[in-house]
């Protein structure tokens, strides 16, 4: 008995699966009690015992397997190879209750294609799994096509990752080469985390009990163009910033689909008309920020320069006294702090970057009315209308996300900064 346990235990370490020793033991002998015949070989115990790994919940037999504290980690790569369990998957890169409507047939806000253009842009699929090896879990972002994952991937599917894999700001960058669904599920998720009722879910809406699966072509937008053919929605950007490799590209896109729309179109839990707005025990959101609300004051007392300088100048200045503004060539890098309504006014930090170097900025709630083409009052009335299924007021939210995201992915422009010192450089103009 030791030695076919020895034996089983060696061929999961050679499959770089990692056992508790206790379930292992009690796995090998039901396999032989309930499912084997008499006189069964070595490679049919490790087949059966196996198959039982595979609809095993990793929760339930928790052995650390990836390494600790990954959802902190702002950049990572991770090494080698760990088989880990899918809890669930839902595509990111367009709006949830949009996707739920589509999913469930509903005619709320099915549309046409041109109109389905308008809502919710055109664009690549962009999957997020929540992975897990039983006892931490860490988001995955699909940041390269993978073939081999879609929206009707069981829920608890075992998968391979393989290093090495980037890891930003706590979620893994994964590519084809990274992944190898090894299949498998878990019956006790199966309903609760399918990609329906997760999204359902998020927006507070009721949950199927009997999901069906999803047919992912309805929820691709394309726009056919005679020349063109398929545009996606950054294609713009793509070319005003051709001298960018892919992978940066990507991952402008990857940081607004995390940091604003993950944020913002999860219409169930924005709640504008709290003061935390969007994460109450966060504490790095700026809920309590005064926007200088005596800016008509300060005009006087700034040192404004007329040129533009680097950022590596500018941060030069950063701890001085005296409160000046500066203008600077930069373009936009990523989301750092979500966007949220404090007080009727636009919060929102983000970093810029040019040749010298990075800077996190503020920006103004007027500058951010400008990219909505919405106030923060109208958008408040929007969500109050969404609550009243007003599906107008759907289609106009839906359409201030993409605006707001689009001119944060597009901007590359001259910036008016205010320094003031310990605090965060203010955004006040972007010509």
């Amino acid at each position: 008995m030791g030695s076919e346990i020895t034996n089983v235990k060696s061929f999961f370490s050679s499959i770089q699966v990692q056992l508790s020793d206790v379930w292992l033991e009690s796995c090998v002998n039901w396999c032989k009690e309930e499912i084997l015949s008499p006189h069964y070989t070595l490679k049919e115990l490790e087949s059966k015992v196996y198959e039982q790994w595979l609809l095993l919940d990793l929760r339930d037999v928790p052995i650390s397997v990836l390494p600790p504290n990954l959802s902190t980690k702002l950049k990572f790569t991770l090494d080698g190879n760990f088989c880990v369990q899918m809890m669930q998957i839902v595509d990111i890169s367009k709006p949830k209750l949009w996707q739920l409507q589509k999913i469930r047939n509903s005619n709320a806000l099915t549309r046409s294609t041109e109109q389905d253009v308008d809502v919710v842009g055109t664009g690549k699929r962009l999957v997020q799994m929540t992975l897990t090896d039983g006892i931490q879990e860490v988001e995955a972002i699909e940041y390269k096509p993978i073939n081999s994952i879609g929206l009707n991937l069981a829920p608890g599917t075992k998968i391979r990752i393989m290093g090495p894999v980037v890891l930003r700001r706590g979620r893994l960058m994964l590519e084809e080469k990274n992944v190898k669904v090894l299949g498998g599920e878990v019956e006790e998720l199966s309903v609760s985390h399918v990609a329906e009722n997760v999204l359902a879910r998020f927006l507070k809406l009721p949950e199927n009990s009997t999901p069906k699966a999803i047919e992912e072509k309805t929820l691709r937008v394309e726009r056919e163009e005679k020349n063109e053919g398929y545009v996606c929605n950054f294609t713009e950007n793509r070319e005003k910033n051709r001298n960018l490799s892919e992978n940066e590209e990507m991952a402008k896109e990857i940081d607004m689909l995390m940091e604003v729309e993950a944020e913002l179109n999860e219409i169930g839990d924005f709640d504008l008309n709290q003061k935390n707005s969007l994460d109450d025990d966060n504490n790095d959101v700026f809920t309590t920020l005064d926007i200088d609300a005596h800016l008509d004051q300060i005009d006087s007392i700034f040192q404004t320069t007329c040129e533009t300088i680097p950022i590596s100048k500018l941060l030069e200045n950063q701890n001085n006294d005296t409160m000046a503004t500066f203008k600077i060539k930069a373009k936009f890098k990523s989301v750092i702090e979500k966007l949220t309504i404090v007080e009727d006014e636009y919060k929102l930090v983000i970093e810029v970057e040019d040749a010298s170097g990075t800077l996190k900025v503020r920006l103004h709630n007027d500058v951010i009315v400008k990219f909505a083409e919405c106030s923060p009052n109208e958008l408040t009335s929007l969500k109050n209308n969404i609550l009243s299924k007003e599906d107008a007021a759907v289609e106009k939210m839906m359409q201030v996300i993409m605006k707001i995201k689009n001119k944060l992915v597009e901007l590359d422009d001259i910036m008016s900064v205010q320094l003031e010192k310990n605090r965060i450089p203010l955004v006040t103009k972007i010509s």
